[in-house]
């Protein structure tokens, strides 16, 4: 009996070693293995959310729209900022209305307002631009005063201010322009120049002979009126007088006397236009108001005398008579 024991235990032992003998040879496995195979496995898991992170932005690039479209609308926010004009006036735009002139170192509390997507600033100081963005709080383009092309930009480098003397001096041979008016005045346009204004800066002065040949004395003011224009648009008097010229248009002419007076107005320096001289007598105004000029006796009612900025002072030859020489 026990030999029939042994014989099964041995045949197990037997069948034990040969099991282990077909299952090859095997590796153990380490705590610092594991770590490492996590590790390559988060790196791949990394790299597949990059390169799913590319594609995706690549898809969003295709799908934006290409910057050669058309801009948007114009906001009020695009003309916000600071701008230096080169003029020398440096503009600000802020939020809600308001704004700020600074003109030879003055300030000026200024309003704006949008209309028609063109920004209009103005002040209480004869200020005034009107434009539109060329780039959002960057550059603007418009009018200055109504009338000079101006352009705006918040970098100060990129505007430089025209250079001249105080005042220019460019003199060209100007012929004087004289008229016999109806009421018995002979009104000659002797010459002008630029000078600066103590209120607005820049300044054009007409010089005009006055002769009364009637034999009663009258008053400059009361018979005359004198304007300056380019185009369509009036061009602003003087607020004071700047000359003993100036002020002699509020005097006298007894008959016989011949009186220098002078008319003074706002003005650029630099203007290429054309400016157009002119001298009414007041009672063509007043016909002009009701439509009647058709109904003065017949003869000469007005003056007129053409002017360049960029070619003032326009003296005659030699210097304006009783004046310079």
């Amino acid at each position: 009996m026990k030999r029939i024991t042994a014989y099964i235990v041995l045949t197990i032992m037997l069948l034990a070693v040969f099991s282990g003998c077909g299952e090859g040879e095997k590796t153990p496995v380490t705590a610092a293995d594991t770590k490492a195979q996590t590790a390559q496995s988060g790196a791949a898991t990394e790299k597949d959310a990059e390169t799913a992170a590319e594609t995706a932005a690549d898809t969003a690039a295709a799908s934006e729209p290409s910057v050669t479209e058309a801009p948007g609308p114009v906001k009020d926010e695009d003309f916000y900022g600071t701008y230096f004009g080169e003029n020398g006036v440096e503009m600000t735009v802020n939020a809600g209305g308001s704004g700020k002139f600074t003109v030879d170192g003055v300030e000026y509390e200024a309003l704006w307002m949008i209309n028609e997507g063109e920004l209009v600033i103005w002040d209480y100081g004869d200020h005034a631009f009107s434009g539109v963005v060329v780039q959002p709080n960057s550059e603007l383009s418009g009018k200055w005063q109504h009338t000079e092309q101006m352009r705006f930009s918040a970098d100060p480098s990129v505007i430089t201010s025209p250079v001249y003397p105080d005042p220019p001096y460019n003199p060209v041979v100007f012929k004087p322009v004289t008229v016999d008016l109806h009421d018995g005045l002979r009104i000659t346009v002797e010459g002008a120049e630029l000078f600066r204004d103590d209120e607005h800066g820049e300044a054009i002065r007409v010089y005009c002979d006055v002769e009364n040949k009637s034999d009663e004395s009258k008053k400059i003011y009361d018979e005359i009126i004198t304007s300056l224009t380019w185009d369509v648009y009036d061009v602003a008097h003087c607020k004071n007088y700047n000359s003993a010229e100036a002020e002699a248009f509020n005097g006298a002419i007894a008959p016989g006397e011949t009186v220098r007076f002078a008319s003074e107005f706002v003005c650029s320096w630099d203007s290429e236009y054309v400016y157009v001289f002119e001298i009414k007598l007041e009672e063509y105004r007043m016909a002009e108001m009701f439509g009647a000029t058709d109904q003065l006796e017949p003869g000469n009612y007005t003056v007129t005398a053409e002017f360049k900025m960029n070619e003032l002072p326009a003296f005659p030859e030699g210097g304006l008579p009783g004046r310079n020489g």
